[in-house]
This record gives structure tokens, C-alpha cells and sequence, in this order.
């Protein structure tokens, strides 16, 4: 999850609890200076955090068969 840090609308503290729920699959990325127009206000930090996603996500080996 990337979770804006000053959203109001989707508050991080849901975000947290997730990915608590989640444990084994869901990670979060917290954003700062950010609230929930999160794309506009930080497209870098989006990206990072999706790239580096990506990155971890083709690390991993997926048994075949």
C-alpha cells in the first residue's frame, strides 16, 4: 500500500491495520507531505514506491508445477 500520510479521507491509521491483517501479503508505504491527492502532490514517491515493489516482487521465486 502507498498511503498518503496527511489523507483525511483514507486515514493511514485503516492502512496500518491492513496491512497488520495482512501480514504475509500486503507491505505500506507511507507518504509524506501528502494528502489524498497523492499522485499530483507526490508522483516521485508513488514511483518509488511502485518501482521498488516491482523490484522485490520479480525477486522472488514462483515454484513451477
Amino acid at each position: 500500500m502507498v498511503q498518503p500520510e496527511d489523507d483525511v479521507m483514507a486515514v493511514s491509521e485503516n492502512a496500518v491495520r491492513l496491512c497488520e491483517d495482512l501480514v504475509d501479503r500486503a507491505s505500506l508505504v507511507m507518504v509524506p507531505d501528502a494528502g489524498h491527492a497523492l499522485l499530483p502532490e507526490q508522483p516521485d514517491a508513488v514511483a518509488e514506491a511502485v518501482l521498488s515493489w516491482l523490484e522485490q516482487r520479480n525477486r522472488i521465486s514462483i515454484p513451477q508445477g
